[in-house]
């Protein structure tokens, strides 16, 4: 009965990991098939377009990407170390804990961090385009990664809440010995 909870409990880890992995892969997926449509082609001479217009991203779109994208991987790091660390505070509910907050939180993370991958690549596209292009694009990415860092962020908070409340409690003792 037991190794049932445990496959049923990595089961459900795997499904609270990628649910949330899914859906903000689908989430950048939808901006960038917003700019992947073929372009009409226009029946310019060549000799006309001879001057390269390259378009430059406004340097606070760059900076805000880095922040998050900085952001996401200290917090999923710091997920990572307190999910590996051999130090365990005993709290009657902290398996669920784990299961229900840690795993979906590094989805949603995990999620920002391919989504400021996706934006830098795009930043990259549009640096060396002739023809300026609009930066709606790069707005929606940013607009996705923020979102998707939120929840990881507010799905850590509440983590971080329930061990406070159990400490403030008497459910958890800070200062255990291992």
């Amino acid at each position: 009965m037991h190794r049932f909870w445990q496959v049923l409990s990595a089961v459900a880890l795997v499904l609270l990991f990628l649910g949330p992995l899914v859906y903000g892969y689908r989430q950048i997926d939808d901006v960038r098939d917003s700019y992947q449509k073929p372009k009409p082609t226009t029946t310019q001479p060549a000799a006309q377009t001879t001057e390269a217009k390259t378009g430059t991203v406004p340097d606070p779109l760059n900076q805000q990407n880095k922040q998050m994208i900085d952001w996401a991987v200290l917090l999923l790091g710091g997920s990572v170390a307190l999910s590996t660390t051999t130090k365990l505070h005993r709290f009657k509910i902290y398996k669920a804990l784990y299961l229900f907050l840690i795993g979906p939180a590094a989805g949603f993370l995990l999620a920002s961090l391919w989504c400021g991958v996706i934006f830098q690549r795009r930043v990259a596209y549009l640096s060396i385009q002739t023809e300026p292009e609009p930066f709606e694009a790069l707005i929606s990415f940013l607009r996705v990664e923020s979102n998707l860092l939120t929840w990881g962020v507010c799905l850590l908070a509440a983590f971080a809440l329930c061990f406070l409340f159990g400490i403030v409690l008497g459910f958890v003792d800070p200062c255990e010995k291992p």
